[in-house]
């Protein structure tokens, strides 16, 4: 039989089959033997006794674990496994065992030391525990009380050990370990709070009595188990309404005050005991005050004991605490955890209580057990899914934020948003911020207490907020996850929603845009902000960001497309600033509405007082105004859009003069008209005064990437916001960065996309160079020269042009359609030089 043993430790117990029990040899403290025996494999250790003894530790072993001292009994027909390797210390009288033992010990090839730091000697128990924990395998640990008590054969008499006495803290923290023993002193703890604590607290005034007629909860008929019956107020109220009600309860001043007949004084422990079966298993407001190891056991039990489930947790510290301090919500976990944790056992329906942080759980239990929830690592999805350019790069793993003074070095970033969103509030009637992703709420906390304000994030944040500010509700969400939010309806319809410079930070943001969106079903507006891409970094940056805790940023109207798809609706977007040392106006604000519908002319007007600067729409603006309608008309006859122009009235007349009289450059427009769709790249070298890059921009067959090179800084703001009034975008930069076009055009031009030129004749060499450079020649379509005087250099950029294999074409109106010619010298009123090996049909008949 020994041929066939693994070859080590960590092999026999992979293949042990689940769930695991690990009885160590201390007083269990009840007796739980026919507990231990449920186990479909149980490891027991050293010299351990069952004769006699079953009640307390059952009968049952599947294997021994050993370690190698001179005390160890020599057995028979057991398998010894030991979690220590060969060459460990506690192996070092192995040798001795084996020649007296049937069967080899199998050794451990992890070196539990390296898993143990601080423990130079830990006792089997604990290192076996860790083996486990480290190869992913969950236990449960029977007679493990840190050598308080003796052997349970031998409960009197003091055990002497070199062992840390701070071994079950250890063990407690132990991924996948849970300890069936006691954890904490709960009876001590809740009898002081049933004394002290009655008066307008969940102790005098019972928490289910709101929750179950708030969510028309009643269980008639059925036999009920609630586990933490406090006063008892909601056994006695199910039993009203026809339920069997037992009622499990550990503080002996409340059990004594429950006019329930079937109660019983115990723990979560207790819970393992009971043979019974039951239709439902309620608790409420009841399992944030165990600790972690015993509200798994909780949830075990509960799925062992009954086929359906309701249960409320609070998710924030609580505002009482204990006789030491202690603040009595032992576990505080956001909702995630909670739903894995029940999920594992039962089908599980997520609902918001009436308090702050009250999560409500209900479900039905399973047919299979689920696993226990991985890790959950979020995915970057493609930008083009995300409203940005096609060829962006977002970092893949973000720094994350500690929002703190010295990383902020004394600059206040976003100084304006929370006074908007206050200003909003105020306008709106709404007595609560709502702050997702607060970080230290530094601003946050200003504006309390004219309001009262909760804050979201996860981490050393919240950490951070929950140690410092006394007031205030602070909750841990993983804005990565689309998870709710256990804030009532009732709060949300009088709150204004804040998410300042968050969005930036996220692997996927459209987890955080769902829960937005879940939000704004009840409350008023909500306020966005993030880096304006292009107002930061200028318009050809294309990823990632130089900060290095941001993983993406947008433009205005890229971020108002993406809220729209996620079905956020957007009445306001515009600018604010970025910090209190600069005033460039270089953060996106969008003023997203919610249960309000529409944002009325009141509200706009508190975000603007308070520093939000909207955008500018004005499709019936005049020359007069310092801007120019197009002449294009987009299909309801209104200007396909407005050019923003400098204040040189001279020059404004000039160009409203050119534009109504036909357009500057119709031809060049209405070619590109024809051509461009989504996936193109068009590049204006000779943008002037930029209508040819604006019509190339609002192109009806998509919206073409559109790089625009030269003017002065504030032309080329204007050419930007005009963009984004007509709501598409352009990338502009100074004239210096021509020398940089090949690698301008290899950055943006998408594979599958097409390259459109407009430029001047003096431009020809420089675009056959950067489009050969860049491997782009095959793509570019046409170079569309702007009309010159200089009919030497028409005519030389013609024969280029001619050598490079492009027709030299213009065009005409042939009864009533415009086609393809031929051009004639010199070329003054313009050329479209095509790849001739496009035009497979005479250019008298090509029409576009």
């Amino acid at each position: 039989m020994t041929e066939f043993l693994p070859a080590s430790t960590e092999s026999l117990i992979r293949a042990l089959p689940q769930p695991m029990a690990l009885v160590a040899n201390g007083h269990p403290g009840r007796e739980l033997g026919h507990v231990i025996d449920r186990y479909s494999t149980v490891i027991r250790f050293n010299n351990f006794l069952l004769e006699g003894f079953s009640a307390l530790v059952g009968t049952r072993t599947s294997a021994r674990a050993v370690n190698g001292w001179t005390d160890l009994e020599t057995r028979h027909g057991e398998i010894a496994i030991s979690p220590f390797t060969a060459d460990a210390l506690e192996s070092m009288h192995l040798s001795a065992f084996r020649a007296k033992h049937c069967v080899p010990v199998l050794h451990a090839a992890t070196d539990i030391h390296a898993l143990l730091p601080g423990f130079t000697k830990p006792s089997t128990e604990l290192a076996f525990a860790a083996l486990c924990s480290h190869l992913g395998l969950e236990a449960d640990c029977f007679g493990f009380d840190g050598f308080t008590s003796g052997h349970y054969w031998d409960p009197d008499t003091a055990l002497h050990t070199t062992h840390s006495r701070s071994e079950v803290e250890r063990l407690l923290q132990l991924p996948g370990i849970t300890l069936y023993g006691r954890s904490f002193d709960y009876a001590s703890l809740y009898d002081f709070c049933h004394t002290e604590h009655t008066e307008h607290t969940e102790y005098g005034v019972n928490e289910g009595l709101i929750l179950f007629p708030q969510h028309g909860i009643t269980l008639p008929g059925e036999s009920v188990i609630v586990f933490g019956a406090g006063n008892g107020d909601l056994s006695r109220h199910l039993e009203r309404h026809g339920s069997n009600v037992t009622v499990v309860e550990v503080s002996p001043t409340a059990y004594e005050r429950i006019p329930v007949a079937d109660k019983i004084l115990g723990d979560a422990l207790t819970l393992c005991t009971l043979e019974r079966t039951f239709d439902h298993f309620v608790s409420v407001d009841v399992l944030e005050h165990l600790t972690e190891n015993d509200i798994r056991i909780v949830a075990r039990e509960s799925a062992r004991l009954a086929k359906r489930l309701t249960v409320s947790v609070c998710t924030r510290p609580s505002e009482l605490v204990g006789p030491a301090g202690e603040n009595l919500h032992l576990t505080v976990r956001p909702v995630r955890w909670w739903i894995d944790l029940f999920g594992r056992w039962f089908d599980i329906e997520v609902g918001t209580g009436h308090g702050l942080g009250q999560l409500l759980l209900t479900g039905t239990r399973r047919a299979v057990l689920q696993n226990a929830a991985p890790v959950r690592v979020p995915r970057s999805p493609a930008s083009a899914s995300l409203e940005l350019p096609s060829g962006y790069i977002a970092r893949e793993r973000p720094d994350y934020f500690v929002d703190s003074t010295d990383v902020c070095g004394g600059v206040t970033w976003q100084p304006d948003v929370y006074t908007m969103a206050a200003a909003i509030a105020r306008a709106s009637g709404c007595r609560t911020i709502v702050d997702i992703g607060c970080g230290q709420a530094r601003k946050l906390s200003a504006l309390y207490p004219e309001f009262r304000v909760i804050g979201i994030d996860y981490g050393e944040n919240i950490n951070w907020c929950r140690r410092t500010h006394a007031f205030g509700t602070w909750l841990e969400s993983d804005l990565e996850q689309h998870e709710p939010l256990p804030i009532p309806s009732a709060v949300l319809s009088e709150a204004v929603i804040v998410c300042s410079d968050v969005i930036e930070h996220l692997v996927d943001p459209r987890a955080l845009l769902a829960t937005l969106r879940d939000l704004l079903v009840h409350a008023r507006f909500a306020v966005l902000t993030t880096p304006d891409r292009t107002r930061t970094h200028g318009p050809i940056h294309a990823g990632p960001p130089p900060n290095h805790a941001h993983t993406r940023e947008w433009t205005t109207e890229e971020l108002r497309r993406l809220c729209e798809l996620q079905g956020l609706h957007s009445d306001g977007a515009g600018h604010t600033r970025s910090n209190d040392v600069q005033s460039d106006l270089a953060t996106v604000a969008l003023v997203l509405r919610g249960a309000a519908r529409e944002i009325d002319d009141g509200v706009m007007q508190a975000a603007v007082i308070a520093g939000f600067v909207p955008l500018q729409s004005t499709p019936h603006a005049t020359a007069s105004a310092g801007v120019i309608p197009s002449t294009q008309r987009n299909s309801t006859e209104q200007p396909r859009f407005v050019l923003r122009v400098g204040a040189d009235a001279e020059a404004l007349q000039w160009y409203s003069d050119a534009e109504r009289d036909g357009g500057i450059e119709a031809e060049t427009r209405i070619f590109l008209d024809a051509q461009l769709e989504s996936c193109d790249l068009m590049v204006d070298l000779c943008p002037d005064a930029g209508f040819v890059m604006m019509s190339a921009a609002t192109a009806p067959g998509g919206a073409p990437t559109v790089l625009g090179y030269g003017g002065d800084s504030q032309t080329r703001e204007n050419w930007r916001q005009s963009a984004v009034d007509a709501g598409r975008e352009i990338m502009t930069a100074d004239s210096g960065r021509r020398s940089l076009l090949a690698t301008d055009i290899g950055r943006h031009l998408n594979p599958q996309g097409r390259l459109f030129v407009h430029a001047t004749a003096s431009d020809v060499g420089l675009i056959l160079d950067s489009c050969n450079t860049a491997g782009a020649i095959d793509q570019l379509v046409a170079i569309c020269l702007a009309p010159t005087d200089d009919a030497a250099g028409s005519i030389a950029a013609a024969g280029i042009l001619h050598h490079a294999g492009f027709a030299l074409t213009q065009l005409a109106e042939r009864a009533g359609e415009v086609v393809m010619q031929p051009a004639a010298p010199p070329f003054l009123t313009g050329l479209i030089a095509v790849q001739a090996s496009l035009i497979d049909v005479p250019f008298e008949s090509a029409t576009l």
